[in-house]
């Protein structure tokens, strides 16, 4: 299936069942870029994050809404550290490509949503990044959000 951009918010998808799926950093951090927009409308996604212990590149962490049904948010562990001057792009092409692999078991009925995942803090860009998604979920529904037109 293509991937479908849409204008809008990638936290608040309309089709059911849906995964949110997001890049997050194997150091702990949570709050910046989409996973604070993320957490501002899920605690539940923001606690599991934080309480995943088995995180490191290349593994993913899936959660489910305990109040709306048929709604995830999968955490894909592909940034190394945190974005700084000695880590401009922390964006780990290798983690995130076993991530989306990781990804592409679940079943195609489920839609997948993201934002432009890896581009922002991580330092990617979606020249490196949609060809992967490509790759691993060509069976799903992918929707790819921006906030406004890019």
């Amino acid at each position: 299936m293509p991937i479908t951009y849409r204008i809008g918010d990638a936290t608040l998808p309309p089709e059911r069942p849906a995964m949110i799926v997001h890049v997050v950093n194997d150091v702990g951090a949570w709050g910046a870029g989409f996973s604070g927009a993320l957490g501002g409308h899920y605690l539940w996604a923001e606690q599991s994050y934080r309480a995943w212990t088995g995180r490191a590149l290349g593994l993913s962490s899936w959660t489910w809404s305990p109040r709306e049904i048929m709604l995830g948010v999968g955490h894909l562990c592909a940034q190394r550290g945190l974005p700084s001057r000695a880590n401009p792009h922390p964006l780990d092409l290798d983690a995130l490509d076993k991530c989306l692999a990781y990804t592409s078991i679940l079943p195609t009925t489920h839609s997948i949503h993201m934002p432009r995942i890896g581009c922002g803090l991580a330092g990617g860009t979606w020249v490196e990044v949609e060809p992967l998604i490509r790759k691993h979920l060509d069976r799903h529904a992918v929707f790819v959000y921006d906030l406004e037109q890019p």
